[in-house]
């Protein structure tokens, strides 16, 4: 293990061992890749945890006050609705027009087919508590811009509506509410930690298995002694990922919005390099002129 950190720890800053690869155990940059692909699921996961509430309420405009009011509706109406255990649980279903929010509680709402519809006919803002799953619309006709916000209520645990009546000021109520949200919002990141992974595995095995052709074909034109077959090219660019993912990582974690582009920038940085180096004729780049691994392999296909 210790030869493999020793390998890994220089591919994130030299580019010569990345080109050493092929020299390498090809379970070195097997490994490599996989860790890098993990380093970069840190900064998507962080961002879903630490998302203000601020953020998650201001997606559906006016929806405290909605909520506000519905809750009112339901005590003075003696409809208890609380959520235990991941389900919510109603006296009643309840059903109104709520400040240009079309709302429905309950259990049975199979029999309002305009939930499902993309455009109710009496509104096209939607607040749909049900049994197993939350879901919020909010068209802005004047800008034409649709944002929701959904998922089920397994981050919620014990939430009762009525508990939103007992808030003391403004604070403690945005608190209460804007957890509630946060709790719906957070239910969806497995989901999309999924769905980051593929696109992120997609790119890279692109990356790798596109431009392993053209790191093969600047080892046969330029200046180099060796020569790679197309297995040991896309291994090579395998290793080449610890550093962009590593700065993709940290810079992730300070501010999310710049984490793809930086990613993308640095992973077409290193590859620039690597092609360099293919074509100089520094001699330094030579690796025929290193000692080998008595471990080194081939890869021919």
């Amino acid at each position: 293990m210790k030869n493999f950190f020793t390998y890994f720890s220089g591919t994130i800053y030299s580019v010569k061992q990345c080109l050493l690869t092929w020299k390498k155990p090809k379970l070195y940059p097997i490994l490599t890749f996989i860790i890098s692909f993990l380093m970069l699921l840190a900064p998507i996961q962080f961002s879903f945890v630490t998302v203000p509430i601020d953020t998650v309420v201001k997606q559906i405009p006016n929806i405290e006050i909605v909520l506000d009011t519905v809750v009112e509706d339901l005590y003075d109406n003696n409809i208890e609705v609380v959520i235990k255990e991941g389900k919510l649980e109603s006296t009643q279903d309840y059903q109104n027009f709520v400040d240009n929010f079309m709302v429905y509680i309950g259990k049975d709402l199979e029999k309002y087919p305009e939930i499902n519809e993309a455009n109710s006919q009496q509104t096209d803002n939607l607040l749909v508590i049900g049994e197993n799953k939350f879901y919020a619309r909010y068209y802005d006709r004047e800008n034409n811009e649709l944002s929701s916000l959904s998922g089920n209520y397994k981050r919620v645990g014990h939430f009762d509506f009525k508990d939103i009546l007992e808030c003391e000021d403004e604070d403690r109520f945005h608190l209460v509410v804007g957890g509630f949200l946060k709790a719906i919002y957070l239910s969806n990141s497995s989901y999309n930690l999924i769905t980051w992974s593929l696109i992120i595995e997609i790119f890279n095995l692109i990356y790798v298995l596109m431009f392993g052709f053209l790191l093969l074909y600047i080892n046969r034109k330029g200046n180099r002694d060796y020569k790679l077959t197309y297995g040991q090219s896309f291994l090579t660019l395998m290793a080449s990922l610890s550093l962009p993912s590593f700065i993709a990582t940290m810079i992730g974690m300070i501010s999310f919005r710049w984490f793809t582009i930086t990613y993308i920038i640095l992973i077409l940085i290193r590859l620039m390099r690597l092609s360099f180096a293919q074509l100089s004729r520094n001699s330094s780049f030579n690796q025929l002129e290193i000692e080998e691994d008595p471990d080194d392999f081939e890869l021919k296909f």
